[in-house]
């Protein structure tokens, strides 16, 4: 006997997924219960049970046959194509495992790192210690060779908003991001395989390999733009911390000391990332009242914001 609960989801899941999808998303909803069936009765699946914290996937953990396993649900097929894509050159190099995967169903089976600690649980008290971890992490994943000319991953160029004006808070930093966008992606001298997502939540405790990681988007350029999504999260605890000027900055310099890059690109790409997501959110239909917060921290920050 089965035993999970069948496509059980909070009110806030449903709206981020109907905001993003649309009817798309609701249908995906609705048939959660029957997609998590097939999934069981394909992969021999036990035990399910759903993460209480979900956003944009519907993931539930359990076991296949006697393997602890994560089971996966993407509303887009092709997101998931591209996710397996990505983990699959990730392979060997500090990434979960893929077990198997279905994009007929939308669904794949990752092994579950355990004991699972994230790196958000070091916020704020180890700061220094998860940066120098994620710093790790990162330095392998780059390393993972990839098909330049994968039609699956699109380039930071393809992902990078064009910031058209929003008639919201968000405009007073529509110009700079604009300006950064040009000058960043015109002087790249490296491109990797980006996770896109690379924030302390996918940073996972494994007994075999220390640290994995997990959830890529699969984005192909700068390996900086990772360093940024890592430096704005988790972002409402930050925001809430007595001094996240100091974190943001000791972020800044323990990414340029251990991996040698230069701090004002590191903080240039942080703040064009930072501008990027208040503007993905903006067009999902989500508030964008903490992104404007941090990009106003970031522009308190001496030394760095002098061409602002």
């Amino acid at each position: 006997m089965v035993n999970f609960l069948s496509g059980t989801y909070t009110a806030s899941f449903a709206h981020t997924i109907t905001s993003t999808y649309g009817t798309k998303g609701s249908e995906w909803l609705s048939s959660l219960p029957t997609i998590i069936q097939k999934c069981s009765n394909q992969w021999k699946l036990t035990d399910l049970k759903p993460y209480p914290m979900l956003t944009y996937n519907y993931v539930m953990f359990g076991m296949m046959n006697s393997t602890p396993i994560i089971l996966k649900l993407r509303c887009n097929p092709t997101d998931l194509h591209k996710e397996v894509a990505a983990l699959e050159a990730y392979n060997g190099y500090g990434s979960a495992q893929v077990l198997a995967h279905d994009l007929n169903l939308g669904a794949m089976i990752l092994e579950r790192a355990l004991p699972g600690e994230t790196l958000a649980s070091f916020f704020s008290d180890n700061d220094q210690k998860a940066t120098t971890i994620a710093a790790d992490c990162i330095r392998l994943l780059h390393q993972a060779p990839f098909a330049s000319n994968s039609l699956l991953f699109q380039s930071l160029e393809q992902t990078v908003p064009d910031f058209k004006s929003t008639l919201t808070a968000l405009d007073p930093f529509i110009k700079h991001a604009q300006e950064l966008k040009k000058k960043l992606l015109t002087t790249e001298q490296e491109k990797v395989l980006l996770h896109g997502d690379f924030h302390q939540g996918n940073i996972l405790s494994s007994a075999h390999e220390n640290w994995i990681v997990i959830d890529p988007e699969g984005i192909i350029g700068d390996p900086i733009y990772d360093l940024a999504v890592y430096i704005r999260n988790p972002l409402t605890e930050l925001l809430a911390c007595s001094d996240p000027l100091t974190i943001i900055n000791n972020r800044i310099t323990t990414f340029a000391t251990t991996l040698g890059y230069e701090p004002q690109r590191i903080y240039d790409w942080t703040y064009l990332q930072a501008v990027s997501s208040a503007y993905w959110s903006l067009e999902d239909g989500l508030d964008i009242t903490r992104h404007v917060a941090f990009l106003k921290l970031l522009e308190q920050m001496d030394g760095y914001n002098k061409s602002h």
